[in-house]
């Protein structure tokens, strides 16, 4: 039998287990940086202001999650959702308000309101 001269599977995929040494990571973390230092919003963080606003009351996640994938994109994640709102909170857009029974879960729930 001839012997194959491959690398172990740990050293081939070394870069991929490392976050850092990934170059999507990287390519993510600096539009990520160019975007926060520029100001500006991303799209989702205006749809998200765009609904809160149009609505005029406080919000739940899961509010605005359904009332985006009626809206603007039927496949969304509530994760994605949560994680921009968590964003705005930081971008100071948006603070909690109060919690409150959610409408969509029927259970209590951090509802968020529009600065």
């Amino acid at each position: 039998m001839i012997p194959l001269r491959r690398h172990p599977v740990g050293e081939l995929f070394e870069s991929l287990e490392d976050p850092k040494k990934h170059p999507a990571h990287e390519s993510s973390v600096q539009a990520l940086k160019s975007e926060k230092v520029s100001g500006r919003l991303s799209r989702r963080h205006q749809q998200i202001l765009a609904i809160m606003t149009e609505k005029n009351a406080d919000m739940t996640a899961r509010e605005v999650h359904a009332a985006m994938q009626s809206l603007h994109d039927p496949l969304i994640q509530d994760s994605q959702i949560s994680a921009r709102m968590n964003e705005l909170k930081k971008a100071g857009a948006i603070y909690l308000f109060d919690r409150r029974i959610c409408t969509i879960t029927k259970k209590f729930a951090t509802s968020w309101r529009v600065k």
